[in-house]
């Protein structure tokens, strides 16, 4: 979860991997979306490392910010791969973001119009709170 990996991570890489997430989730062609897996859930920082040399060679001409976000953070997206393995599959999953905010966009998106701004504010500070109960702490 993004809170245990705060602990151990500097505060800027957590953010980044969720943009790894979001970048690989927007690609337009499964070739690409592919090569960016590669990276995320390569074996070691070496193969991760040869990943991106691919990615940027492959497709760096056809999507040439999402190759330069990529460079650009290469190191802070590599820095899990100095903690241990067990650790990988915590610091890599955006999923409990995902899940809350996927309770707050559907409940959002039904009351659209009907409410006032600070009515819908309460109501998501609710059911973020609610959410929270399910969390490891």
């Amino acid at each position: 979860s993004y809170r245990a990996t705060s602990s151990f991570l500097p505060s800027a890489v957590a953010p980044i991997m969720t943009r790894m997430h979001w970048l690989a989730s927007s690609m337009c062609t499964p070739k690409a979306k592919s090569a960016i897996h590669e990276i995320w859930m390569a074996q070691s920082r070496k193969d991760a490392e040869k990943a991106f040399d691919r990615f940027d060679a492959q497709f760096g001409g056809k999507y040439p910010k999402a190759a330069e976000n990529l460079v650009k953070y290469r190191d802070a997206l590599l820095a899990f791969y100095d903690f241990p393995a067990e650790h990988w599959v915590h610091i890599r999953t955006t999923n409990p973001i995902e899940s809350t905010f996927a309770t707050v966009r559907l409940r959002t998106a039904k009351t659209r119009g009907c409410v006032s701004r600070e009515s819908i504010l309460a109501m998501v500070f609710m059911l973020v709170k609610s959410a929270e109960r399910g969390w490891r702490k």
